[in-house]
């Protein structure tokens, strides 16, 4: 589950976080801790809610290759004896890009807030949050897959094998929780998935950029730019801007500080 990973060996994630002033934000300013949180708790009631066994069932209705029946008969099976929704997962969400005004509106207090910028290393979450590690560790990095029936969508046609060789019960369950409708592509998220809800943390060097809205409060720009460099010395920081070359278009200028 690698977010646009070609080589996971020495992939640097590059990955947007949009973020109200709160405590959170503080939080993830001055000890680099992102909390992941539980599925139910997601903006969006159909998020990591879909209803698996109906999308099987209409699957099974609609394949017409017998070999690919079977692993779907062997899913159905399998989730009927365990729902995957009751997976008490952790997911923290970010975005592939800032440019978004939308995202800037819903995440970032209608631009009164920040978007921090982190560049992530893969191998971070192995060395930090392996596997081997039963009480906290990664069960993967994923692009949402967006689509009006987009978990159907995948047990028609989907790889059965991927993430996970040869477990397609394993990766079917990890579809419903990076299967999104369709007008939430504009969000282009990434998800950390964690094996339970809390916080996780990451190096503060990881933090490269500090992107305040058109809203965000003087004072706390300064508070804000204070902590960040605080963590990281060289962490960047910018400032939104109206285009003038667009009705609606941002623009974002690096600033000092």
């Amino acid at each position: 589950m690698n977010a646009n990973s070609e080589n996971s060996q020495s992939k640097v994630l590059r990955l947007f976080r949009f973020r109200a002033i709160n405590e959170y934000l503080w939080q993830e300013l001055e000890m680099a801790e992102i909390f992941a949180c539980k599925p139910q708790l997601l903006n969006d009631p159909f998020d990591c809610q879909v209803d698996p066994i109906s999308a099987l069932s209409r699957a099974l209705e609609k394949t017409e290759d017998p070999e690919r029946a079977i692993v779907l008969n062997h899913i159905k099976a399998s989730f009927l004896a365990s729902d995957p929704r009751a997976n008490d997962v952790g997911l923290s969400c970010f975005s592939l890009s800032m440019e978004n005004q939308l995202m800037w509106t819903h995440y970032a207090d209608s631009h009164r807030g920040v978007c921090l910028c982190y560049d992530i290393p893969e191998a971070h979450f192995r060395t930090h949050y392996p596997t081997t590690n039963q009480d906290h560790y990664l069960v993967g990095i994923a692009d949402i897959k967006y689509g009006n029936d987009s978990y159907f969508s995948w047990l028609l046609e989907g790889d059965f094998h991927n993430p996970v060789p040869s477990e397609p019960t394993t990766n079917a369950a990890a579809q419903t929780l990076v299967s999104k409708a369709a007008c939430w592509a504009y969000e282009q998220e990434v998800r950390i998935i964690m094996n339970r809800p809390g916080f996780f943390r990451l190096d503060p060097g990881f933090l490269t950029q500090v992107t305040f809205g058109l809203r965000t409060p003087k004072r706390q720009k300064e508070l804000i730019a204070q902590m960040a460099k605080r963590s990281n010395p060289s962490v960047k920081l910018a400032v939104t801007r109206r285009s003038k070359e667009a009705d609606f278009g941002i623009l974002f200028d690096e600033i000092g500080g």
